[in-house]
């Protein structure tokens, strides 16, 4: 309400434009609730059918150390972010990779960061990467050009992810001055 009552009052939003804009908002939001309904599902069926168990199960065969660890799961989120959308990734994967965390011995503050760097990525990657249509739309350009202009991007996103991952100090630091 508030948005539009700027836009009447700015004179960015008139009555003889108003119903034409309205549409090409719903077009909009259209095609993100669309993609957020199949994420939705996508999440409850992995969360009913115990996936999450079996990855902390596999990921624990493979290696306890924190930083194997820690690669795994960076790789599974940034695999499974294409497909899912955060909030869907927050309560389907923080409860149980964040007892896995803390068994391989990584700090929660850190673990925090890192999957929340993540998921910012995620944003951005498609098949479901909300804030990719959101650009496309807003810009009015194809997908395929938005996405080539976000590839830089997104590896300099990757590259502060990883320097964050494995300088646990860069994460922790605050937090441990906040608390003394």
């Amino acid at each position: 309400m508030y948005a539009l009552t700027l836009g009447f009052f700015y004179r960015e939003i008139r009555l003889d434009n108003f119903w034409a804009m309205a549409k090409e908002t719903s077009k909009g939001v259209s095609n993100l609730l669309i993609i957020l309904a199949s994420a939705g599902f996508f999440g409850y069926v992995v969360m009913n059918t115990g996936v999450g168990e079996q990855l902390v199960e596999l990921i624990l065969s493979i290696s306890t150390d924190k930083y194997v660890v820690l690669t795994l799961l960076i790789g599974f989120l940034l695999v499974i972010g294409c497909g899912l959308d955060v909030i869907a990734m927050i309560f389907i994967f923080v409860p149980v990779m964040y007892p896995l965390a803390t068994k391989v011995g990584i700090d929660p503050y850190h673990f925090s960061t890192v999957f929340v760097l993540s998921l910012g990525i995620a944003l951005l990657t498609p098949p479901v990467g909300v804030l990719l249509y959101l650009v496309a739309d807003m810009a009015e350009a194809p997908l395929v050009r938005v996405i080539k202009e976000l590839i830089p991007w997104i590896l300099v996103q990757i590259t502060v992810l990883l320097v964050v991952a494995y300088i646990p100090a860069l994460s922790t630091w605050l937090p441990g001055l906040l608390s003394k």
